[in-house]
């Protein structure tokens, strides 16, 4: 692992894991109308404050930081860690589809509460870790390792309000739906 690895753009890179990235992630929302805007959308609409709006902003230039700074780093193959991240990122790459699936497959009005939602109320979220950790073992790069943490504990606190969200849209059903089904995955 290095800290700042040598970015290229080669042919072996790290552009191969954005690519595949980005193509599940806007081509099975895009199956069905309406998904798109349910994903990024915020089920409530007031104002928001001075703290949400700078955790969004800063939420996204993480997450852009892990997926665009990722295509311009070379895989280090052939390494024990080379392998763990690649399967760690294919592992990823197929809960995502699967949540995104049964996301999409959704009723609007209801919560997405079967496949995936039935062990985790945030199955994309949890892929999503697995995905760039995984990418980070395959790359080799403590900056990208930074950039994902950073991202994914600005992701809880997005989680935490979307469920308030949840809570207010969908009521009863919903909260009964979070005593069965833990947050993300097992305890947590």
């Amino acid at each position: 692992m290095e800290m700042f690895p040598k970015l290229a753009l080669v042919q072996s890179g790290g552009w191969i894991l954005t690519l595949i990235y980005i193509i599940v992630n806007f081509s099975i929302p895009a199956t069905k109308k309406g998904t798109w805007t349910r994903l990024t959308a915020p089920q409530r609409k007031p104002r928001p404050t001075f703290t949400k709006k700078l955790r969004q902003i800063v939420n996204m230039i993480t997450w852009y930081g892990t997926v665009l700074y990722a295509a311009f780093l070379p895989m280090k193959t052939g390494t024990a860690c080379f392998y763990i991240g690649v399967f760690l990122f294919a592992l990823g790459m197929l809960l995502t589809a699967i949540s995104l699936i049964n996301y999409t497959n959704t009723p609007f009005d209801k919560p997405a509460v079967s496949g995936l939602y039935k062990y985790s109320r945030n199955p994309i979220y949890v892929s999503y870790a697995i995905i760039w950790y995984g990418a980070v073992l395959v790359l080799g790069s403590w900056t990208l390792l930074i950039l994902h943490t950073a991202e994914i504990a600005l992701c809880h606190i997005g989680v935490l309000e979307e469920e308030k969200d949840c809570e207010e849209q969908y009521g009863q059903s919903y909260l009964e739906f979070k005593t069965r089904v833990p947050r993300y995955f097992g305890p947590f």
